[in-house]
């Protein structure tokens, strides 16, 4: 039974997970008689195939396929491969090793574990040309249980229905010297192995994975994602490569360039079998970059609140990019994602409240990497009343107001509060960047007063209550580098009066 593997992708990702161009992985043996490696001067499909050849003093050399996943016999349909004798007449083998207990291995140890071996063949007894591509079916060959002489011989389709429910994990291909001692050296190209739906030819992309793929990015971080494309079939396809774009993923650049007109759609031409290629795309991972000036002024009597919140920090997220290939014989999709990292940056708070008279003026400055403030606050304490929903409610709230800014670039913050104050002025500005920092604050009031700045490691508080007038300043910026590579220094000026 035969059945033509599909063409397989792979969707590559600097900070993604995908899987490969196959299911299958190898590995060629090699030995002090023997050897393998990989040709590109014949092949049956595609430019590449496997030579494997015994010498004099050896006996077999081999090819181990592996599965990702192990293949449930009764799915296995297909068991093919293509080989080209080269010199001397030696024989071929298949061991099939399938996985019992379904933990997804074989051990030889397990009594659940089997494995099923072919009638050992001579090219010649298979009836195989030299010099020529001969195609082995394994569906043409009986096989036998190891260790277990009740099993008898039996035809691959018995041993799929006898055997149905264990899984294929691993393949042997052993290939034996020429039992004739006149030959030096028994040689043997190998390519195009079908196992269900799943298909090595020894191409160069064949195996690609995503295993150095960087897992996240930093905010505005650039993004490389490869699409590994190849056509596994046996006669050329036009294949159409589209790419559909995560929304927070800005496109910059990628090679080859996508079909003109568009930035993400590549069309192939009468790709020819085994023909494998990779697009390599840039993106960027989005970032804000607003900037923005405000003005709000609140004055009146009665219970009033004013308030502001401004933050450059930026919270991490997921970019996922999926890609569609399609000719007239299939449509296949892949996906891989990019973790951004989520990013410390300046945060500022202002708010005030209280029952009374009030006038309160804000002057806020924005962009991502810089807050300015302006704030003036006075509020006097006095018992008020509104009407709320149909009913006179009363006031007698005191004043309360906060002001706390942190620049988590330079570890320094300032948390100043004020509470029960029957009256209080408050006039406070900074301007707060990655670079440097400056924060005053004046405030006359009656009530209670709270102040923590903290600095480096250092940190200082007060509390205060009764009535009072103070000032306080602060002044940071980042100090040159040292030679040495040392932490930068913080130059800090407080005052208070």
């Amino acid at each position: 039974m035969k059945k033509a593997a599909p063409l397989c992708i792979c969707l590559l990702a600097i900070s993604a997970v995908a899987s490969g161009l196959t299911d299958l992985d190898y590995t060629l043996g090699k030995s002090k008689y023997a050897s393998s490696s990989i040709v590109d001067d014949e092949s049956f499909h595609g430019s590449r195939s496997a030579m494997l050849s015994v010498g004099n003093g050896g006996t077999t050399v081999r090819a181990y396929i592996y599965m990702d996943q192990p293949i449930f016999l009764q799915e296995l349909d297909t068991l093919s491969m293509w080989m080209n004798p080269q010199s001397g007449d030696g024989s071929v083998q298949l061991e099939l090793f399938l996985d019992g207990n379904g933990d997804g291995k074989y051990d030889s140890q397990n009594p659940e574990d089997i494995s099923l071996r072919s009638s050992k063949s001579s090219w010649s007894g298979l009836g195989m040309s030299a010099g020529q591509w001969n195609e082995l079916d394994g569906f043409d060959l009986s096989y036998t249980k190891y260790k277990d002489a009740s099993f008898g011989s039996k035809s691959m389709d018995e041993c799929r229905s006898l055997l149905a429910g264990n899984g294929l994990v691993k393949l042997y291909i052993t290939f034996y010297k020429d039992a004739d001692k006149n030959v030096n050296e028994t040689r043997v190209l190998l390519d195009f192995i079908a196992i269900a739906d799943e298909l090595i030819s020894f191409e160069p992309l064949e195996k690609e994975e995503i295993k150095e793929a960087t897992k996240s990015v930093s905010q505005g971080g650039t993004i490389t994602y490869t699409i590994t494309y190849g056509n596994n079939l046996q006669e050329p396809v036009d294949l159409v490569v589209k790419e559909q774009y995560d929304h927070r993923a800005i496109f910059l650049q990628a090679s080859p360039p996508p079909d003109q007109g568009t930035n993400n759609v590549w069309t192939f031409r009468r790709l020819q079998p085994g023909e494998h290629g990779q697009i390599m795309i840039k993106m960027s991972a989005a970032k804000p970059n607003c900037k923005a000036s405000i003005e709000g002024e609140v004055q009146g009597t009665g219970y009033t609140s004013a308030s502001a919140k401004l933050s450059t920090s930026l919270v991490g997220y997921t970019i996922t990019n999926s890609v569609i290939l399609s000719s007239d014989k299939f449509n296949l999709t892949a996906s891989a994602s990019t973790a951004v990292k989520s990013k410390e940056g300046l945060e500022m708070l202002l708010q005030g409240h209280g029952a009374g008279a009030c006038r309160s003026r804000m002057l806020l400055g924005y962009s991502p990497s810089k807050i300015s403030t302006l704030w003036d606050l006075r509020g006097e304490s006095f018992p008020v009343s509104a009407k709320v929903k149909g009913r006179q409610m009363a006031f007698n709230s005191g004043w309360h107001a906060a002001v706390r800014w942190e620049n988590r670039y330079r570890d320094l913050l300032w948390d100043e509060r004020y509470w029960d104050s029957s009256y209080l002025k408050l006039s406070f500005a900074s301007q707060i960047s990655k670079g440097s920092t400056f924060a005053e604050s004046a405030s006359d009031f009656a009530g209670f007063q709270e102040h923590a700045f903290r600095w480096s490691d250092s940190i200082s508080t007060s509390h205060l209550a009764g009535n009072f007038s103070l000032t306080r300043r602060m002044g940071d910026r980042m100090e040159t580098r040292q030679q040495s590579g040392e932490k930068e220094g913080l130059g800090c000026l407080c005052e208070y009066q």
